[in-house]
């Protein structure tokens, strides 16, 4: 009689296993409505109001790399326009006077989840404020001495920046696209 190992060793994991799963599902706390679990992901929308079409660029050098720097035009086209949460969460507001992000918002989704957004040219929302998603968080600028105004556009979880999705679809990257957003 030949055994098969891998069935066996699969066999004795899931047995192995099986009491964990159980024991972990027992204890899990239930849910608010506010609350996002570490392994789903937010229903991300733009950071723009309904139906503006902004340009997406990503690029392999960017820091951090999985980053979005939006622009709706050239220049300091898109300077003063309204920014919008992306989901829901409780606002972090930083102010930073030389290179780098200069004011940026950060929002906490919970289950590890942040939206970061720099260069603003100011926040409409202060340190601890529950925010809404399509809420306006800020507006376009270029602190952090940049020499156009973009928004700087990040998407983490646990600290660390993912491939952003919005609407449900994986942003391209790397190059431009344009982008229409169903932040309503």
């Amino acid at each position: 009689m030949r055994i098969n190992r891998r069935a066996v060793v699969a066999s004795v994991c899931a047995a192995a296993l099986s009491p964990l799963m159980l024991a972990t599902s027992a204890t899990a706390e239930p849910s608010t409505s506010d609350d996002v679990s570490a392994a789903a992901r937010p229903a991300f929308e733009m950071p723009f109001p309904c139906n503006q079409a902004w340009r997406a660029g990503t690029r392999t050098n960017h820091d951090p790399q999985l980053a979005i720097d939006f622009n709706v035009g050239g220049g300091d086209a898109d300077r003063y326009k309204p920014v919008n949460a992306s989901w829901a969460g409780t606002a972090t507001v930083y102010h930073r006077t030389g290179h780098g992000y200069g004011t940026y918002v950060v929002i906490n989704h919970g289950g590890g989840w942040t939206t970061l957004y720099a260069h603003l040219e100011d926040a409409a929302v202060r340190t601890g404020q529950r925010v809404v998603r399509g809420q306006r968080i800020g507006r376009v600028g270029k602190s952090g001495q940049q020499p156009t105004s973009h928004l700087h556009y990040e998407q983490r979880q646990n600290g660390n920046d993912v491939r952003a999705i919005f609407h449900g679809q994986p942003v391209y990257y790397f190059g431009e696209r344009t982008l229409t957003s169903r932040n309503c």
